[in-house]
């Protein structure tokens, strides 16, 4: 699978934590779309973590998921990185 299209699917933090895991050993996925969910702070943090040690994803839509200043900065630490 290269792409997968979870928006508007209700995904909060505890979900993202599950979404984080399954990214640390998944190779072949390129798209994910998560947009329009309530990931958060927390939630976004454990994604872009877990993309840290995943260089296959090339687009990741955050578009819309309760994400405020902390999950920003988390966000613009990761493009820097």
């Amino acid at each position: 699978m290269k792409s997968l299209n979870l928006r508007q699917n209700g995904i909060g933090a505890e979900g993202a934590l599950a979404i984080a895991q399954s990214l640390k050993y998944n190779s072949t996925l390129t798209n994910l779309q998560l947009s329009h969910n309530k990931i958060g702070d927390q939630g976004v943090a454990a994604i872009l973590g877990a993309l840290q040690n995943n260089p296959s994803l090339s687009k990741l839509n955050l578009e819309s998921n309760d994400i405020r200043d902390q999950g920003a900065s988390s966000i613009a630490l990761f493009i820097r990185s």
